[in-house]
């Protein structure tokens, strides 16, 4: 939904993260929008197979920016040469808008939003496609907030802000093996409003203070119908189960605040410790957290850094409220404890390391299936985990993760990461199992090469261990004609590795009235058939692999003006 054009700095902290960000178990990925040009105004436009986008920007008088952003997919053009049968069809935008009321006080507004859908129409005679359900999938999203900057002195700073997001579903599903009969409706809205007051004070060079204060409203309008219930993968057991039908809205409120301190205790050493609070209204429960890090200045290139902290999250109010017996579910807890060190031997030149352990406890598991947990539900895009759940599960994570990242100074830039990692889950039957995402191995490479005249040629490889399987019980799911699971194999075997290599050619010239960028990319150039999952074929009743992007070959334009 975010155009790169815009995007001032991204911060994705993997965990240890502060007491600012409450409500995340794991990590946070903190994206800063950039001003608009406040000399002149500017123009861009894009145009590739896959879509169009604009972007436009400029000043406000003296005092202040306007910036916008467009873009609208045209996959449904392409999707014939590439055998793609079901396109989503998606429409987004992004607004910033920021004027100084005085010079010490700033006023601002950003606002972001996008719609897509996607149909799914099957065809019981081609048997290589194993869906068989009528999807009608459509959705938007969108969010705004101002906020009002203001300097308190030379040291002090202050943000007041008031924010809504809201997310709307919409999903009608048809199976054509119930003679097309609706299995699934779903008509839901999801809102959040926030207001908050963030203070950061520098006491000279002693340290600094951070705190803060909020106010959270969610409220959710839930229509969501089941009206023979849902197939039950993991037991042989051909009963439907979860039939439901309800329409509710249920408003949930929560409040808190946070104080973070820092100290400068030598010129080489920076203690932060912190905490916050939150009170989570509807189940008239409180959380305190604390968090403490160390940053040691062991050279003027090297820097070692640990940091601990107590994380909590509340399940999502969809399966709290759509089920009775969720009504009370506690708050998910995450404990966290990270070591890392960053080195510069060159200016350009960047290279760190980082080793993480994490403890989750009262995750959400299904009561219905022993083994399954919703840490392991997290790319199901349906209604399907709306099932009784208990806060008695538990999770764990440790790796390690290598970084370098060589900096643009000549001709060449890169970046190379790799990491190692273990996830392990565990539900209501207490057996420890690896996680539906555990990926032990995972490499990235990207780069990029000036090669003069205009062009440059750029690169991304990518690599992971496969992701743990669910094996079918053949003899079951042939006899039931539906996914049927072997749980004594549980996770047991992996997928196949996966690996992909990218490629993007890009000229750049230059034209009394801008300039004009134009690319050809290629992507996944070995056509490798990386396999996602494995899924029942209700029209062979054998398994089949789902696979993710094929070789694509895709070509467009940019002109600035």
């Amino acid at each position: 939904m975010l155009n790169a054009e815009t995007v001032s700095n991204a911060n994705f902290m993997a965990g240890g993260f502060p007491a600012a960000y409450g409500n995340r178990l794991s990590s946070v990925l903190e994206v800063s929008l950039r001003e608009g040009n406040r000399r002149r105004t500017q123009a861009e436009f894009d145009l590739d197979m896959a879509g169009a986008g604009v972007l436009a920007e400029g000043p406000i008088g003296r005092r202040g920016s306007w910036l916008v952003s467009a873009r609208r997919s045209y996959l449904e053009l392409i999707a014939g040469a590439f055998g793609l049968t079901a396109i989503p069809r998606y429409t987004n935008y992004e607004t910033k808008v920021v004027y100084d009321l005085s010079p010490a006080q700033q006023l601002s507004f950003v606002s972001v939003g996008g719609s897509d859908s996607i149909r799914f129409n099957v065809d019981m005679n081609k048997t290589d496609d194993p869906n068989t359900f009528d999807v009608n999938d459509v959705g938007w999203r969108g969010l705004a907030g101002v906020s009002l900057r203001s300097l308190l002195g030379q040291h002090g700073v202050g943000v007041l802000s008031v924010a809504h997001n809201e997310s709307s579903f919409g999903m009608d599903v048809w199976d054509k093996l119930q003679d097309g009969q609706l299995i699934q409706h779903n008509n839901s809205r999801e809102g959040e409003t926030t207001a908050k007051y963030d203070l950061t004070y520098e006491l000279g060079g002693a340290g600094s203070v951070r705190l803060g204060a909020y106010s959270k409203r969610l409220a959710a309008k839930l229509e969501v119908t089941q009206p023979i219930g849902s197939d039950n993968p993991f037991s042989p057991d051909d009963q439907r189960l979860n039939q439901l039908d309800f329409n509710s809205r249920p408003v949930a409120w929560q409040h808190g605040g946070y104080l973070q301190t820092s100290a400068h205790l030598t010129g080489l050493a920076t203690l932060t410790l912190g905490g916050r609070y939150d009170y989570f209204e509807s189940r008239k429960l409180s959380r305190w957290s604390p968090r403490a890090g160390l940053l040691l200045k062991v050279r003027h290139n090297l820097d070692l850094s640990a940091s601990a902290g107590m994380y909590y999250q509340m399940p999502p109010l969809l399966a709290t409220d759509s089920v009775p017996q969720n009504a009370n579910l506690r708050p998910i807890r995450s404990d966290h404890y990270v070591v890392g060190a960053t080195y510069f031997p060159r200016p350009d030149l960047k290279l760190t390391v980082e080793a993480y352990r994490k403890r989750y406890k009262d995750y959400p598991v299904s009561t219905q299936v022993p083994a399954l947990t919703i840490a392991d539900l997290g790319d199901q895009f349906d209604a399907g985990y709306l099932m009784p759940l208990a806060n008695s599960g538990r999770g764990r994570a440790s790796g390690i993760e290598l970084y370098a990242q060589k900096k643009l100074t000549r001709v060449f830039w890169g970046q190379v990461s790799y990491a190692y990692s273990r996830t392990e889950q565990q539900a209501l039957d207490g057996i420890w199992r690896p996680g539906y995402f555990d990926l032990p191995h995972a490499l990235a490479v990207t780069g990029g090469w000036k090669a003069g005249h205009g062009l440059e040629l750029s690169t991304k490889f990518s690599a992971t261990s496969g992701r743990p399987d669910i094996p079918f019980d053949i003899d079951e799911s042939v006899r039931q004609n539906r996914a049927v699971y072997d749980m004594s194999r549980f996770k047991e075997g992996r997928l196949p590795a996966y690996h992909r290599l990218d490629l993007r050619l890009d000229r750049r010239t230059s034209h009394k009235w801008g300039t004009l960028v134009s690319y050809v990319e290629a992507d996944n150039v070995f056509d490798r058939k990386n396999v996602r999952q494995y899924v029942g074929n209700g029209k062979t009743r054998e398994p089949q692999a789902i696979e993710q992007l094929k070789l694509m070959v895709i070509g467009g334009f940019e002109v600035k003006f």
